[in-house]
């Protein structure tokens, strides 16, 4: 009788704790959502060393010796030389400068006032489609402040700064997103994920390039951005 009883208690223990043991599988944790950021490695005929970045919206970033601003992301309609574009990138919080990386794109019939709607950022941002680098309709400008030693440049250097811009930006997804630009502030848009290679004018550093019978020529040394990936917002208008 012992022994039966004691088998009785040992199932019916082990029941319990199965049944603990399922219900604490069941809880669902809800996932923090995927991050925006942009992240490559960088090397240039003005650099010592290969270097990397990382800028990740909501972390911080050492932007010089002690300096450690949040970054956050932000999009924008911009006026240029070449009409409006749509601007996204990184700048940091605390920090008046640059922004640490940015992308613009020049999207045909783009209204400034009006942004562009949830279709027509899907249809052009497709996964699948390839911006070559440069400025106008059709490309995509690239600029990021360079990693030096203890931080990042103060200003930004550009694709666009070389006579002759160089390299690619290709889709590879894009999701719908919301994004919380300041406390309690939450927009709604696309999260869209690229991946790049490209070279970038390097700011302030200048070599002379002969042009024989024309001369002299002064062009910014390049700086080539490999490996980079990114995922940036748009946010519905």
């Amino acid at each position: 009788m012992k022994r039966i009883t004691f088998i009785m208690l040992t199932t019916l223990s082990c029941l319990v704790l199965f049944g603990c043991e399922k219900e604490k599988l069941e809880v669902a944790t809800e996932a923090p959502p995927e991050p925006l950021f942009a992240t490559a490695q960088a090397y240039g005929q003005a650099m010592d060393s290969l270097r990397y970045f990382h800028f990740e919206a909501g972390k911080t970033v050492a932007t010089a010796p002690g300096v450690q601003p949040v970054a956050i992301w932000q999009d924008e309609i911009i006026e240029t030389e070449l009409g409006p574009a749509v601007f996204t990138g990184a700048l940091s919080r605390e920090y008046a400068g640059d922004p640490l990386f940015g992308l613009e794109f020049w999207p045909v019939g783009l209204n400034p006032e009006q942004g562009l709607s949830q279709k027509e950022i899907e249809d052009y941002f497709q996964p699948g489609r390839e911006f070559e680098i440069g400025r106008g309709p059709g490309k995509a400008d690239l600029l990021v402040r360079l990693p030096v030693e203890g931080g990042v440049m103060e200003k930004a250097s550009r694709a666009s700064f070389l006579e002759l811009p160089h390299g690619h930006l290709n889709i590879t997804q894009i999701e719908d997103y919301q994004y919380e630009i300041s406390p309690g502030e939450v927009v709604q848009g696309k999260r869209i994920s690229c991946d790049f290679f490209t070279l970038v004018g390097h700011y302030g550093v200048r070599a002379a390039i002969d042009n024989g019978a024309q001369g002299l020529d002064w062009n910014d040394l390049h700086v080539v951005i490999k490996y980079g990936e990114a995922a940036f917002f748009i946010a519905y208008p």
